[in-house]
């Protein structure tokens, strides 16, 4: 998602990604959008404002922090990760950290 009217060098979209939830019928069309576990995300956007996407089960998020590691039971070491552009509801442990 972008806001209109800002300027600057660094890009203005979010790396998380929403669900449209509802299409208001206003004169331009609107969007209410959902985050992926069902939560609202405040405001409403213009399609100009909203960039289309296709997910896959190969999809690769890149990863601010890592906040914690363990081993498992089995001697696998597990990552608890903080995702970049994510809020911290969504910091989760993963155990397939790749380095790009």
């Amino acid at each position: 998602m972008a806001r209109p009217f800002l300027k600057g060098y660094l890009p203005r979209w979010t790396e998380e990604l929403f669900t449209i939830d509802q299409c208001l019928p206003r004169h331009p069309v609107v969007y209410r959008l959902k985050d992926w576990e069902g939560e609202w995300f405040e405001g409403t956007f213009y399609e100009a404002e909203l960039q289309k996407v296709t997910k896959d089960g190969a999809d690769v998020y890149r990863v601010e922090k890592v906040i914690r590691r363990r081993k498992t039971k089995e001697g696998k070491t597990e990552h608890f990760v903080k995702w970049k552009g994510y809020h911290t509801k969504f910091n989760s442990w993963v155990s397939n950290l790749i380095k790009l």
